[in-house]
């Protein structure tokens, strides 16, 4: 989540060096175009997010099952 202010995107600039979005940054690489980082996601992750890197990497903070939102949602604007 960023603000909508682009000149308080104080953390984005840090990353990329501009304040526009989308950017990902994974380890040393740095990606500020949708398609780039769509392509590298699925170069490195797989087509459907399992590749053996993505299971490392999001397993620990992964949750078996979604279960309803409740007061402890970390994101309760995000609720459906």
């Amino acid at each position: 989540m960023v603000p909508d202010v682009r000149t308080f995107r104080k953390q984005v600039y840090a990353v990329s060096g501009q304040y526009y979005v989308p950017v990902l940054k994974d380890e040393s690489l740095v990606l500020t175009e949708t398609r780039d980082i769509l392509a590298y996601l699925e170069d490195r992750y797989g087509k459907d997010g399992s590749g053996p890197e993505a299971v490392k990497k999001f397993a620990p903070r992964s949750r078996r099952e979604a279960g309803p939102p409740g007061e402890e949602d970390q994101y309760p604007s995000c609720r459906h």
